[in-house]
């Protein structure tokens, strides 16, 4: 039963660290305008609370223990599904391509990939060059619409 337990929680914590590399992975693509912030502590708390449970393997039918494994499963399941659906339609780069091709300009670096409104949505902030003009596009990532922002 102790081998059964220690296996459990190996996975467990194995899995709860393949999310946290593949959410850290895949929120890079998004310039972190995802739930990367929200779902980092669950994943972790998952993780440490895990390791808590090592403790608890000579009482394998304690209550506390059995709670805390399944908990952290439905976590490990639901994390996954929280990201995927919540996650932007398109990434930096692509939004980078899109105004590209639909306003003809050359995109160069810009230090601050993205801009926050009133009501706190974020926005990926590009800049373009069209003959010798800079042009500032807010991009939002959940709809693919941007306007031009008038450079400060």
């Amino acid at each position: 039963m102790r081998a059964k337990r220690l296996i459990i929680i190996f996975l467990v914590v194995l899995i709860g660290v393949l999310e946290l590399l593949f959410l850290n992975l895949n929120s890079q693509k998004y310039v972190y305008i995802t739930m990367f912030n929200t779902l980092i502590p669950i994943l972790s708390t998952v993780i440490i609370g895990m390791f808590f449970t090592i403790v608890d393997l000579d009482l394998s039918k304690s209550f506390m223990s059995k709670i805390t494994t399944y908990i952290s499963i439905i976590l490990l399941i639901c994390v996954p599904i929280i990201y995927i659906t919540t996650k932007p339609e398109f990434t930096y780069s692509e939004s980078q391509g899109t105004i590209k091709e639909k306003e003809e300009v050359e995109i160069i670096e810009n230090h601050s990939k993205t801009i926050s409104d009133n009501n706190d949505k974020l926005y990926y902030s590009i800049k373009g060059i069209k003959g010798e003009v800079i042009i500032h596009f807010q991009f939002d990532p959940y709809t693919g619409e941007y306007i031009t922002l008038n450079p400060k």
